[in-house]
């Protein structure tokens, strides 16, 4: 950081300093969300079937497709950008999310925080026992046939023709919702704090003194607040897990995050067909009540909070359910809501 770090630097330097860091941290997150999400499946897949030369050329060819998508999709700029006009899908972009097999247990195990960005040579133990029956063509992708280049992929993304329709789909569910997997509330802020509180690499040194100082201004007039040292704060009384929570009302307040029931998030808010097979299975009750305390409380409000608001009606259509479901559906999400303040005073 250009910024004098010590314990008595101003609260103004203290929070330049760590926009310095996040940003530097924010460049490796989303290589490692990309790398985990979609390059590195593509590679295990390719030397399942032995395509050793595609595997190897997909940190030059498969990567302008993906990196495309994400950049048309959600306007993610990766530190390294696309090359729009790559001519040579074939050599090395592979649809691994069409691919007919285990790909369910393939996304398991590379959504794990700790195989987080980590090469699928370094996961060969626990890929070895996975099985396909079918792989996709190098260079195809489901429902376009060939992709001629990360451009013309890209632009199918945003299309919002009837005729893509299926494609969309396949690329929001299968691609979208995985990259946006690893910067929900619960797996982000734990990634980045630790990694950050690591001091791994000289960009991030002093980061314990920045938020020990961002600490110490944020509870001032806070009589809740016992702890002197934010390390204590964070963590429970044995130091072994962190309190997301806590970690969101640090990051908030210097505006690093937004407040939640502002926000949507990709993967933590439950959607369209989800909601609809929610509402119709009340016997489930308690199995979603359990998915909603894993994803996170924050996103069960966001969802009461929106379905409150004078934006009903984009809510509903957002959901893709009927009115009366969409009623039925704040019902149900009350209840759960009452059995996780339950479940947390437990």
């Amino acid at each position: 950081p250009s910024q004098k770090i010590g314990k008595d630097m101003s609260f103004e330097d203290a929070k330049e300093a760590l926009y310095e860091m996040i940003e530097v941290y924010l460049d490796q997150h989303k290589e490692n969300a990309l790398k985990s999400s979609m390059l590195e499946p593509m590679k295990f897949l390719y030397e399942k079937q032995g395509q050793t030369h595609n595997m190897n050329s997909n940190d030059v060819h498969g990567y302008n497709y993906p990196a495309a998508i994400l950049l048309s999709c959600l306007h993610v700029q990766l530190p390294l950008i696309p090359f729009m006009g790559d001519k040579w899908p074939a050599q090395g972009f592979l649809d691994c999310w069409d691919a007919t097999g285990d790909t369910k247990q393939l996304w398991e195990s590379f959504q794990k925080p700790e195989n987080f960005g980590k090469s699928f040579t370094g996961m060969r133990k626990e890929l070895q026992k996975l099985k396909f029956s079918k792989y996709p063509k190098s260079g195809d992708f489901k429902g376009v046939g060939k992709c001629q280049t990360p451009k013309h992929i890209a632009n199918i993304a945003v299309n919002k023709d009837e005729k893509f329709k299926a494609v969309r789909k396949h690329i929001g569910e299968n691609y979208i919702s995985k990259f946006a997997y690893f910067f929900t509330k619960s797996f982000f802020l734990k990634k980045c704090f630790e990694v950050l509180n690591q001091e791994a690499i000289p960009e991030y040194m002093g980061f314990p003194v920045i938020f020990q100082r961002i600490f110490e201004e944020y509870k001032k007039g806070k009589t809740d607040i016992e702890d002197e040292k934010v390390i204590e704060w964070l963590y429970d009384e044995y130091f072994i897990e962190i309190q997301i929570d806590r970690v969101w009302e640090l990051f908030t307040y210097i505006g690093i995050t937004k407040d939640f029931s502002k926000v949507r998030a990709a993967k933590d808010v439950p959607l369209g067909d989800d909601i609809k097979a929610w509402v119709k299975a009340c016997d489930m009750d308690e199995k979603v009540a359990s998915v909603l305390d894993e994803q996170g409380y924050d996103d069960l409000e966001w969802m009461l909070t929106k379905a409150k608001e004078e934006d009903m009606n984009d809510m509903k259509k957002f959901c893709e359910i009927s009115e009366d479901d969409f009623e039925k559906m704040v019902d149900i999400l009350e209840d759960w809501k009452l059995k996780l303040q339950k479940k947390k005073s437990n």
